[in-house]
């Protein structure tokens, strides 16, 4: 895939979301509120540096997709796309309800607190 294609697709992978309150419009961010789950903040924001820095991706935070859904983690370089959802106290059951949502083609990863390893997180 040459150069302009790659950027023909990142533009693709942008325009699935909506950039609104939620999402907002900054990108290498791990947004938090007040009453975030410090747990699940520290391994979104781990996950941020790591796809910012170890593989310069674009990357944003509570990303609300267009056609519907909202991920806690999408980051997209070139033709790769990826959406991560980190798990707390949800369920697998939640992860597999929340994937109909979710734009079709687009890699999926579920990462769960209690077994995150920064020193093991790849894509």
């Amino acid at each position: 895939m040459n150069k302009k294609d790659k950027l023909l697709k990142e533009q693709e992978y942008k325009d699935l979301i909506d950039f609104n309150k939620m999402s907002g419009k900054k990108y290498g961010v791990a947004k938090c509120w007040k009453g975030t789950n410090y747990r699940h903040w520290r391994v979104m924001s781990d996950i941020v540096f790591k796809l910012v820095n170890d593989y310069s991706m674009n990357v944003i935070t509570e990303a609300v997709f267009k056609k519907g859904g909202r991920a806690d983690v999408f980051a997209y370089k070139g033709d790769l796309a990826v959406i991560i959802e980190v798990l707390h106290s949800e369920k697998d059951e939640k992860f597999e309800f929340k994937k109909n949502y979710y734009p079709k083609g687009i890699t999926m990863m579920k990462v769960k607190t209690k077994e995150f390893k920064m020193e093991e997180f790849c894509i």
